[in-house]
């Protein structure tokens, strides 16, 4: 997939889960998620919106380990039990910050979104 189909696809995804996507308007008329010119900009603008993130993975409550940095699914049951892998305590976060901070480290971020499309 190109990075333009990647992102299009994305930002379908998140505005059927509510997010508020407002095509850009530039001086042609033309609706467009990307121009060459603003391509870095543009996309950027929405992958890293919070708003967007919120739609796009959704704002469940998941487990992370702070040290080996698995995941896990919520439940009272294994927040007491500690990481599998390490036995270290876990911490609450948002599904959504999760990925965010995960996208922002990747080379490609693009690409970080296709995994999940």
């Amino acid at each position: 997939m190109t990075n333009e189909q990647i992102l299009k696809k994305a930002i379908e995804k998140a505005v059927k889960n509510g997010f508020k996507y407002e095509p850009y308007i530039y001086s042609d008329g033309v609706h467009s998620v990307i121009t060459e010119i603003n391509e870095i900009y543009i996309y950027r603008q929405i992958i890293f919106n919070h708003d967007f993130a919120k739609a796009f993975w959704g704002e469940e409550v998941i487990l992370m380990c702070h040290r080996c940095g698995d995941e896990y699914k919520f439940t009272t049951e294994k927040f007491e039990k500690g990481c599998t892998i390490c036995g270290t305590q876990l911490y609450q976060t948002a599904n959504w910050k999760n990925k965010i901070q995960e996208m922002v480290l990747k080379e490609d971020p693009i690409k970080y979104l296709q995994e999940f499309i």
